[in-house]
């Protein structure tokens, strides 16, 4: 691991301190897409739930992870 990816991934860590409910925010309203998704009765609540999970995957920290190093 150089030392750009060691600085990345303690701002990383800082920033979701700092953001924590933010981040839970995100994840529980793509977890609710999802969950809108699954128990959709027709294609306009899934497509609804989509449209959740779509806003709301990229707001969570699980899409911000640091690429390997190499």
């Amino acid at each position: 691991m150089n030392a750009f990816h060691a600085h990345r991934n303690l701002l990383f860590t800082l920033a979701y301190d700092l953001l924590g409910s933010v981040a839970d925010a995100a994840l529980l309203a793509y977890a609710a897409g999802n969950l809108i998704c699954a128990l959709a009765p027709n294609l306009l609540v899934l497509v609804l739930g989509r449209i959740v999970t779509g806003w709301a995957g990229p707001r969570s920290p699980c899409s911000r992870s640091s690429p390997s190093p190499g």
